[in-house]
C-alpha cells in the first residue's frame, strides 16, 4: 500500500475513533467510502490484499459496531466476486448499492414504525444518545400526530444526546433534555422508549450507547415498552458470539481533565449490553420483530439485493 493511501486510511480510521464521524450507520458508510478512496489512490496497482489491509485498519477503529464490520465485509465480498469489473469499479458499485440500501432501509423502518403511534392518543417518548434511525421513527410518529413530547437523555460524557435534542426541537417537537440518571425520575410520564442500536445479536440481546441497559431496566420496571430501531446493517451474523464482543473503553480525559483526581482510576466504557428480556421489539425493514424473532435476520448481499429490488 502506498504511503499516501495508508495515510488516508489511517485518517479515516481516526475520524471514527475520535468520533468526528458518529453513529453506527454513518461510520459504516464512511469506512466504505474510505475503502473506495484507498483503491483510487492505489490506481492500477490496486490489489485485493491492499484493500483487505485497509479494511482491517478501519475495522479496528470501532470494534463494537457490527455495522462497520458488515459494511466492510460487503465491500470486500463485492470486490472479490466482481465478474469482469476492475477492483476500483467493483468497489464503487458496491458503495452505490450500500448507500441506496441505507436510504431505503431508513425509509422502510420509518414506515414500519408508524404502527406504534396513534394520533388519538399522542405518546410521550424517551430516547437516548444520537441514533438517526430512532430519530427518523420519532419524527415520523410526530408528523402523524402520534407524539406529544420527547425526553432526550444527554448521553454523557460525549453528550451525543444534545445533538438529538437539537434535531428534535428543530422539527418542532416538544423536547426536554435530561441527564442520564434522571430517566427513572421522569419515566412515570413516558409511554414508550425508542432507541437505536450498535449491534443486535441473533438471540435478541443488543449493544448500544452506555446507559441504554439502565434505561431499559427502568422502563421494564415501570412497564413501559422499549423499542430499538435497527437496520439489518446492525444485525450480527450467525456465529458472532458475545464472547467476540469488544466493549470500547474511551479515554479517561472525556470524563475528567488530565491531572484531576490523582490516584483515582477512571473507567469510561462507551457501550453496554441490554438483554432481550428488557426489549419489546425491534423496528426493522422486515417489520416489528420480537427479540426471539431476530434469529435468521442478517445483513448479506442477498438482503441488500432484496431490499433494493423490493
Amino acid at each position: 500500500m502506498k504511503n499516501r493511501t495508508l495515510q488516508v486510511v489511517r485518517e479515516g480510521a481516526e475520524d471514527i475513533r475520535t468520533m468526528r464521524v458518529r453513529g453506527a450507520t454513518r461510520l459504516a458508510l464512511h469506512a466504505a467510502r474510505v475503502l473506495c478512496r484507498a483503491a483510487e489512490l492505489e490506481g492500477r496497482e490496486a490489489e485485493e490484499k491492499d484493500i483487505q489491509d485497509a479494511a482491517v485498519i478501519l475495522l479496528n477503529s470501532r470494534p463494537t459496531a457490527i455495522s462497520l464490520s458488515n459494511a466492510l465485509r460487503y465491500m470486500l465480498e463485492s470486490s472479490s466476486g466482481r465478474e469482469g469489473l476492475g477492483l476500483i469499479e467493483a468497489l464503487k458499485e458496491a458503495l452505490t448499492r450500500l448507500e441506496r440500501f441505507v436510504e431505503r432501509s431508513q425509509n422502510r423502518i420509518e414506515k414500519v414504525g408508524e404502527a406504534l403511534f396513534d394520533a388519538t392518543r399522542p405518546a410521550v417518548l424517551m430516547t437516548h444518545c444520537n441514533s438517526q434511525t430512532a430519530i427518523g421513527v420519532i419524527r415520523r410518529g410526530w408528523e402523524l400526530g402520534g407524539v406529544k413530547k420527547v425526553f432526550s437523555m444527554e448521553a454523557r460524557p460525549r453528550y451525543q444526546g444534545r445533538i438529538t435534542s437539537h434535531q428534535l426541537a428543530s422539527y418542532g417537537i416538544e423536547t426536554y433534555m435530561i441527564v442520564d440518571s434522571a430517566c427513572n425520575y421522569f419515566m412515570d410520564q413516558v409511554n414508550m422508549v425508542v432507541v437505536g442500536a450498535d449491534t443486535v445479536f441473533q438471540d435478541g440481546d443488543f449493544v448500544n450507547k452506555i446507559g441504554t441497559s439502565t434505561l431499559a431496566l427502568v422502563a421494564k420496571e415501570w412497564g413501559v415498552p422499549l423499542y430499538s430501531a435497527a437496520s439489518l446493517l446492525k444485525m450480527a451474523p450467525p456465529g458472532f458470539s458475545k464472547k467476540d464482543l469488544v466493549i470500547e473503553m474511551r479515554p479517561r480525559e472525556e470524563i475528567a481533565p488530565p491531572g484531576e483526581f490523582p490516584g483515582v482510576n477512571i473507567l469510561n466504557p462507551a457501550f453496554d449490553l441490554t438483554p432481550s428480556s428488557y426489549i419489546t421489539g425491534y423496528i426493522t425493514e422486515r417489520g416489528i420483530l420480537r427479540p426471539e424473532e431476530i434469529e435468521g435476520h442478517t445483513f448479506t448481499s442477498e438482503a441488500v439485493k432484496r431490499l433494493l429490488e423490493d
